[in-house]
């Protein structure tokens, strides 16, 4: 088996549990979620360009990339 890159399919941050007022990172995306009573009242997201960069550079862009897509998508895909 392959060794990777310890940041290897973490583009994203999580999702599978929204958190609440603080900033949620992943190596490039991120969000916050500002909620004032029950219902949020604001949604910001962030990227970080030379993060971004740093990975599109990475030889295991590609893969680490569909990895963290996947991962993504499991993650809502259980939410619901």
């Amino acid at each position: 088996m392959k060794a990777h890159e310890t940041c290897f399919g973490h583009l994203f941050p999580s999702v599978a549990a929204i958190v609440r007022d603080r900033d949620v990172r992943g190596k490039v995306f991120g969000y916050r979620v500002t909620q004032t009573g029950v219902i949020p009242v604001d949604f910001a997201l962030t990227a970080d360009e030379s993060a971004w960069d740093e990975c599109t550079s990475c030889p295991e862009f590609d893969s680490c990339y569909r990895f963290s897509v996947a991962k993504l998508l499991m993650e809502l895909a259980a939410r619901n």
